[in-house]
């Protein structure tokens, strides 16, 4: 019970750590199409 109980808190971690990931990306995507978007808007 307790060993598939880590397991389980592993996958959890590694599913997290995908997700977080992929946000980044997409976060950071917005915010460098933002920033294009202004940088074009100042001049």
């Amino acid at each position: 019970m307790s060993r598939s109980g880590g397991e389980n808190r592993i996958f959890r971690e590694i599913f997290f750590t995908a997700i977080y990931c992929e946000f980044k990306q997409y976060l950071g995507g917005i915010v460098s199409k933002f920033v294009d978007y202004v940088s074009i808007m100042d001049i």
